[in-house]
């Protein structure tokens, strides 16, 4: 008893390069903010930081409201921005928070006093 391997040469072809385009797609999950529908309830430029309080519509917890601290943007840069992600962030093409404070007058004057620390 053997085994015969006649015609089981190699199929072993050099791997080829494959670019697949994945478009992506935001989900925003209901209570989730979505970063282009915001309003700007409150700001102060604290030397480079930006300290903002905005209103996510569409959002229940601490009615929608977030405070953020930007660093190394105006208002006027935000505002251009088009959107407002409240979410930590590495992409270099827009400006995400460096700080997240609790949506209470409490949390508006520690995010300021950070700022201020930082400046």
């Amino acid at each position: 008893m053997g085994l015969n391997f006649l015609g089981s040469g190699s199929t072993y072809e050099e791997p080829k390069k494959v670019i697949e385009v994945i478009e992506k797609t935001i989900v925003v999950k209901p209570g989730m903010p979505n970063p282009a529908k915001f309003s700007i309830e409150e700001h102060v430029q604290v030397g480079n930081f930006l300290v903002i309080r905005l209103k996510y519509s569409g959002v229940t917890n601490f009615e929608g409201r977030k405070v953020l601290v930007y660093e190394d943007i105006t208002i006027e840069d935000f505002e251009k921005q088009g959107h407002a992600d409240p979410h930590f962030s590495d992409n270099p093409k827009f400006h995400s928070p460096i700080a997240r404070f609790e949506p209470t007058a409490s949390g508006w004057y520690r995010a300021k006093r950070f700022a201020n620390a930082e400046s």
